[in-house]
Formats: C-alpha cells, sequence, structure tokens
C-alpha cells in the first residue's frame, strides 16, 4: 500500500520497502538499457493531482528523488519535468485529477525532447 507505514520482518515499513524494491528495480532497468548503447534520457515524474484514483499526492517527489539518485550515478541526463510540469498547474492534465497530460501540452512536450 502506497504511502502505508506498517511495520515489516525486520522493523522496516511497507513505505521503506517499496522504496528499496523500486530502487532495485530501476537500477536493473538502468543497466539493461545501458547496455543497448543509447543515449539515455530520464524524465522526473510529474505531480499528482488531487483526486487522482491509486495514487498519493507527494508520492512523486519520494519516487523522483531516489531515481535521480540512481540516474545520476549512472551518469543519465535528467529532465526535470517535474518542475516544469508544476508550475503549469492546474491544466496540464486531460482532466481534472489526472495525471496524464492532454494532448496539446503532450504535443508540447515531444517537441522539447526531439531538440
Amino acid at each position: 500500500m502506497p504511502g502505508a507505514h506498517r511495520s515489516l520482518r525486520g522493523g522496516i515499513s511497507e513505505s521503506a520497502a517499496e522504496a528499496e524494491i523500486y530502487r532495485a528495480k530501476l537500477e536493473q532497468c538502468v543497466a539493461l538499457l545501458k547496455k543497448s548503447g543509447a543515449a539515455l534520457i530520464w524524465c522526473e515524474t510529474t505531480p499528482v493531482p488531487e483526486g487522482e484514483e491509486g495514487r498519493v499526492v507527494g508520492d512523486e517527489l519520494k519516487y523522483n528523488a531516489i531515481a535521480r539518485e540512481v540516474m545520476e550515478r549512472n551518469g543519465i541526463v535528467i529532465d526535470a519535468l517535474h518542475g516544469r510540469a508544476l508550475k503549469k498547474l492546474p491544466g496540464t492534465g486531460s482532466k481534472p485529477g489526472d495525471v496524464h497530460f492532454s494532448a496539446r501540452d503532450t504535443h508540447t512536450w515531444r517537441r522539447r525532447w526531439r531538440r
């Protein structure tokens, strides 16, 4: 459960355990992608708006911090998408309480990434 703090075996909270699982899986993905020889760019997760079902407002900050550490350690270019999207809120979502960009904003971000 995201955001839960129930104690697991060994005294680690569920939230902390989930974060470490996320870190480990991300490390595996990065290692695999680096082997491809492709130019890698990581984009931060955008803000979670109020009312987004199944997500916890603010969790993106925790996971972005973990991912940023992994990306910096691996020399991967980082696109600070969260901050730019935050400046445009509300209005970037395709509907209220939606984490996905509107069609207009998706087009804007695509143009930026192509450069």
